[in-house]
């Protein structure tokens, strides 16, 4: 993948994750007020604690559980597009699996890589959107 191909998709990832972040912090803050609320509570035994403080972060530990395993698959999706470049340039030019993709391919197979990386920089803002849809449904 060109530098730029990478950067662009880098950026346009990040931004997205940081505006999920900021749809996070009321869900962070209503974590930090009830494991505060479960701290104030001195009545609580050890273990009446440790479970109150948990129950406090599940909504947020199950929307990261999710975040992490839509993450996953939007990359296995790029590594398959970048895999199925890759195949290309070997079927094309008579190459196995074993054999290195020559340095003269190579501006090809960056070319291929590249418009992957522009399928999946499309497929971002969507992404994020749909990750947004699942934690409101969480409310």
């Amino acid at each position: 993948m060109s530098a730029a191909s990478q950067q662009a998709l880098e950026a346009h990832w990040t931004k997205a994750a940081g505006q999920l972040e900021l749809h996070l912090r009321p869900y962070m803050k209503q974590e930090y007020e009830c494991s505060a609320r479960c701290a104030s509570d001195m009545t609580l035994s050890s273990e009446a604690f440790v479970h109150c403080v948990g129950e406090c972060g599940s909504q947020l530990n199950n929307f990261r559980q999710v975040y992490m395993a839509e993450s996953e698959q939007f990359q296995n999706r790029f590594t398959r597009s970048v895999m199925q470049c890759e195949d290309r340039i070997r079927s094309q030019n008579n190459l196995t699996a074993r054999d290195p993709i020559p340095q003269s391919l190579h501006p090809a197979l960056i070319q291929c890589v590249d418009k992957c990386a522009e399928e999946a920089r499309s497929q971002i803002d969507p992404f994020f959107a749909r990750l947004r849809e699942t934690l409101a449904k969480q409310r």
